[in-house]
């Protein structure tokens, strides 16, 4: 009959429908990793100012690498860091 569409057809149309949409997403997924993974080590690296592998928020001397040489109060080395970040 004329109004009526065939099964099979709609079938195949949705198996390439649904192949054509998994490629896209798995390019896009993989493309995003690689700016996901820039973006982290942006990230990681900006929160860790003083650079001994312990991030701003855990590090108790922000500023100072090692806890023996802190001289300044955390407050103080907070102030320090987002004054440099805004300079940047």
């Amino acid at each position: 009959m004329k109004g009526e569409a065939d099964p099979l057809k709609i079938i195949v149309g949705a198996a390439i429908i649904l192949i054509v949409m998994m490629v896209v997403l798995y390019v896009f997924t993989d493309l995003f990793k690689k700016e996901a993974g820039v973006l982290h080590d942006q990230i990681i690296g900006a929160q860790d100012y003083d650079k001994d592998g312990v991030i701003n928020s855990f590090d108790p001397c922000p500023c100072e690498a090692r806890i023996e040489a802190c001289t300044r109060e955390k407050k103080a080395c907070e102030d320090e860091i987002a004054n440099a970040q805004q300079r940047e």
